[in-house]
């Protein structure tokens, strides 16, 4: 990350501080700031909680969408151990009426005429 501020990022900045921050509340030195510092008093917050911050302020920390999200599962839908599992426990359900039977077994010999993608992506 560039540590130095280009000068559009200050313009940038100083317009946005302007949109949001109201007149009276924009201290413009150290002893303004301070006097407001004493004004809003001590707040509750854990040692942990404001080390935390500043390990996030000063880049020590990564900030929450900057961290990398381990992946979910090594879990692939298709192959033959998932087609596996799912037929040990596929539920029976409801007797199908006969016009619904004789669509899916054309269905699935129609799927039966098909490679695997498996046998396709290892050549054989």
């Amino acid at each position: 990350m560039n540590d130095e501020r280009q000068p559009s990022d200050r313009v940038f900045d100083g317009l946005v501080r302007r949109a949001i921050v109201p007149r009276g509340f924009r201290p413009q030195s150290d002893a303004e700031i301070e006097s407001m510092l004493d004004a809003i008093g001590p707040g509750d917050m854990s040692d942990a909680k404001l080390q935390r911050m500043l390990g996030k302020t000063h880049g020590r920390i990564p900030l929450s969408w900057e961290k990398e999200e381990p992946e979910a599962s090594s879990w692939q839908p298709n192959t033959a151990e998932a087609r596996e599992l799912a037929e040990m426990f596929r539920a029976r359900g409801d007797e199908l009426p006969p016009e619904l039977e004789e669509k899916l077994r054309e269905m699935e010999a129609r799927a039966a005429e098909f490679p695997d993608e498996e046998e396709d992506a290892d050549g054989g």
